[in-house]
């Protein structure tokens, strides 16, 4: 589902760029927060929020600056070295220690009993969220990961 609404941000940003985007969210949230304003977002809001501070945030975007929740930066600064490690589904995980052990994709899409096609499609989900082009990339990242590094 949040990668539904990631290809949607970037459908609008698309459509509309320069428009400044603020997205709302049901609760402080503030995994969703970050990722929203990496992702392109010029601010997030959320429904917890008193109206003022809602539209003071509003005011910020339309200025050009970034509107994000007082809390972001200590959340930011307490993450893991890798953070975006947490961010993989179970599928993807499972895949890419597969993928550390050496195995090829059709070799892993014969052990977990899945297309070859579906694991490149979970590869290429894994490198977005990695930050990572191929795979030798995201081996080093999850070796680093499972070292401690």
């Amino acid at each position: 589902m949040e990668e539904d609404w990631l290809e949607g941000m970037g459908r609008v940003r698309e459509l509309y760029p320069g428009v400044p985007l603020l997205v709302f969210g049901s609760q402080l949230d503030l995994a969703l927060a970050s990722a929203a304003l990496k992702d392109g977002a010029d601010g997030f809001v959320h429904a917890m929020m008193h109206p003022s501070q809602v539209l003071r945030a509003v005011e910020v975007v339309q200025k050009g600056e970034l509107a994000a929740p007082r809390q972001l930066l200590r959340y930011l600064l307490s993450q893991k070295e890798n953070p975006k490690i947490g961010e993989l589904s179970a599928r993807q995980g499972e895949i890419l220690e597969l993928l550390v052990e050496g195995l090829s994709n059709a070799q892993i899409a014969g052990r977990l009993y899945l297309s070859e096609s579906t694991i490149k499609q979970h590869l290429r989900r894994a490198y977005k969220v990695l930050g990572v082009h191929n795979r030798t990339q995201a081996a080093k990242t999850m070796r680093n990961y499972a070292g401690g590094v």
